[in-house]
């Protein structure tokens, strides 16, 4: 077992390199947007809005007014509005430019501010009537003729601000620790925990329960839902309904970190004694937790109510962008709470840690394992959980270690041939077994695949949404999209006939074994005559989920004598589900195996065995995907 300081060590000065080049690079980039875009305008216009507090009334006239007009890249109609005003102070005349706060003022589509005050100036223009403008007396060449907040533009800008300059300051911070070699970059906290001395039992603390993480994502929704609600107030009622719906959103998520704060507030002095102190792999020992009145009292219920403590080892997977964890072993005690005199309460629960274990902080395969006391209460909700030190006990098993080894994806797995009288295992509830004329099929469901057609089509109107909703609501007619937006919306919506058409069928017939993959778009059988199947093997396709929750998915594959394998199913969930695929299948091809005559093979067509679909199926799907895009292009660019 290789010991945890060694893999700090091994992180080498370019990886150090790397991650103060990566940081600074995404500082500057975050930061500076953050700042430009957000963070420096509204300082300005919270500046301005102060500083004209003092400015004086003056009547002026207005001399031109214009609204311009000009797109985005996207297509979104932007408005600006110019002016110039004419105004006498202490005898001087003076000619302005300047309508609101903004300084340098740029065309925007937030609201109808620009529009309104083009219609308030085009009208005392025609009228001959003066409006009022705001001179600064120090320096009355300085006028403005709004000296409110537009707050619809702040409430936009504020996401930017906040958020884009927040994680650049962050970005900035793991450059610096990273470049000093502080405690906190990967490997380092590892070895820490490994090498520390035994930490007296009573400052085991519970863990936060990840409420930080929550409450940085609600504040993230929270701040892009009110630039949302700013930018489509004025809209139609459906963007105003759906921008309150972002809005009720993130206030949940905000809710949902309150309680975890709350939840971590009442646990707080809670704390875990054990006998012996030191804890061994392969010992008995006696946990006992101690909760405060208020953690009792809210969470666990009165004293004597029944709780459980559950004692695990966790296996940690930091190697990747994102944080994996799974139990591995657990033990489940129930225990009583005992009122203490001070109002809190204390559980304990006997446990036999298994021989063998690692301990924490061991690194194994390039993971990391991770002891964890969990209290749960009597709906075995967990409502706290505390780090253990466990350390290596004297009996450690050889080749069988608890901990297992990473998935080989590498790794081929032969099944065997069915034995006479032997018991057909159970199939997967996505497979089905089909036999007529024809022969002796499998059908396989693809949810998986439905489900991808699903967000395609999503994901094809997402793209054309902001034009086919003003149509539905008998709106304006906007400006069409780009063309690569309208050539992406096609292609998801090929893929989405694609997927939701397609099949898996695997047949065995006298002509020997056919694949057929085919959907509306895209025909695709393959044959292998009997003679050509030279074994079924298994191999791990891929794994979904994380945690406790990992399930692999093994597909079957076909040994032929020509170089390479071929694929025969999908993938299914546990080797043991594809192993009675391959079952049933090897025993299809027994039962149709010696009907060839002596020294020949018949090559059959797909087409006789039933299989693949007519000609004009695909040519016809092809036709109508082309129909639609048409229709598409004609609805929405006119």
């Amino acid at each position: 077992m290789n010991s945890v300081p060694g893999q700090a060590q091994a992180a080498s000065i370019a990886a150090r390199l790397f991650a103060v080049l990566f940081s600074a690079i995404f500082a500057v980039a975050f930061g500076g947007f953050g700042i430009g875009m957000g963070l420096w305008p509204l300082l300005q216009n919270a500046s301005a809005a102060w500083q004209v507090r003092q400015w004086q009334p003056v009547p002026a006239t207005v001399l031109h007014t214009q609204l311009d007009r000009r797109r985005d890249s996207e297509g979104a109609v932007m408005h600006e509005v110019r002016a110039s005003y004419r105004y006498v102070v202490a005898g001087q005349a003076h000619v302005a430019q300047q309508v609101g706060l903004d300084a340098r003022s740029r065309a925007d589509n937030i609201g109808d501010w620009h529009e309104q005050w083009h219609r308030r100036l085009l009208d005392a223009q025609a009228r001959g009537e003066p409006i009022t403008a705001w001179v600064n007396p120090a320096h009355p060449e300085q006028a403005v003729l709004e000296r409110e907040v537009r707050w619809a533009l702040a409430a936009f800008r504020m996401p930017f601000g906040l958020l884009f300059t927040a994680i650049g300051v962050i970005a900035a911070w793991a450059a610096v620790r990273a470049a000093l070699g502080r405690p906190g970059w990967p490997g380092q906290k590892q070895a820490d925990a490994a090498t520390a001395d035994d930490l007296p039992s009573t400052d085991v603390r519970p863990q936060a329960g990840g409420h930080a993480g929550l409450w940085i994502f609600g504040v993230v929704w929270l701040l892009f839902s009110l630039a949302f609600v700013a930018g489509f107030w004025t809209g139609a009622w459906v963007a105003r309904l759906g921008s309150l719906g972002f809005l009720a959103i993130g206030c949940g998520i905000v809710a949902a970190a309150a309680r975890g704060t709350v939840r971590a507030r009442r646990f707080q002095g809670a704390r875990v004694n054990a006998l012996p102190r030191r804890l061994c792999t392969g010992e008995p020992v006696q946990l006992q937790v101690s909760l405060p009145a208020a953690a009792q009292a809210a969470w666990a219920g009165p004293a004597g109510a029944a709780v459980a403590l559950r004692l695990g080892l966790h296996h940690i997977d930091d190697s990747g962008s994102s944080r994996e964890t799974r139990r591995l072993w657990d033990q489940t005690r129930h225990a009583q709470l005992v009122p203490l005199p001070d109002g809190s309460a204390r559980c304990s629960a006997h446990f036999e840690l298994p021989a063998g274990a690692p301990p924490s902080g061991a690194i194994r395969h390039q993971e990391r394992a991770q002891w964890l006391l969990e209290v749960l209460d009597a709906r075995q909700r967990k409502l706290a959980s505390f780090e253990l030190s466990v350390h290596q006990g004297a009996s450690v098993l050889g080749a069988s270690e608890l901990l297992p080894q990473r998935a080989d994806w590498d790794a081929v797995h032969a099944v065997p041939a069915p034995g006479d009288g032997e018991r057909a295992p159970a199939l997967p509830a996505t497979v089905q077994v089909q036999e007529d004329a024809a022969g002796w099929r499998l059908v396989f469901r693809r949810h998986a695949l439905r489900t991808l057609a699903a967000l395609a089509v999503l994901g094809a109107a997402a793209l054309l949404w902001q034009w086919v909703l003003p149509l539905a609501l008998g709106g304006i007619r906007p400006h069409g999209p780009d063309a690569w937006r309208l050539a992406l919306a096609a292609s998801l919506l090929a893929l989405a006939l694609h997927w939701a058409s397609q099949r898996w069928i695997v047949q065995v017939s006298d002509a020997g074994l056919h694949i057929d993959r085919s959907s509306w778009l895209v025909p695709r059988l393959r044959h292998l005559a009997d003679g050509q199947v030279r074994g079924v093997v298994h191999k791990l396709s891929y794994i979904a989920g994380s945690g406790a929750q990992a399930v692999e998915h093994h597909a079957l594959w076909a040994n032929t004598p020509q170089p390479g394998a071929v694929k025969l199913t999908p993938a299914v969930a546990q080797a043991g589900a594809a192993q009675a695929v391959a079952w049933h299948l090897q025993r299809a091809l027994a039962h149709h195996r010696g009907r060839f005559a002596p020294g020949t093979e018949r090559l059959g067509r797909a087409a006789d065995a039933g299989l693949g679909k007519p000609a004009w199926v695909p040519a016809l799907a092809w036709l109508g995907w082309m129909a639609t895009v048409a229709l598409l292009w004609r609805a929405v660019a006119g």
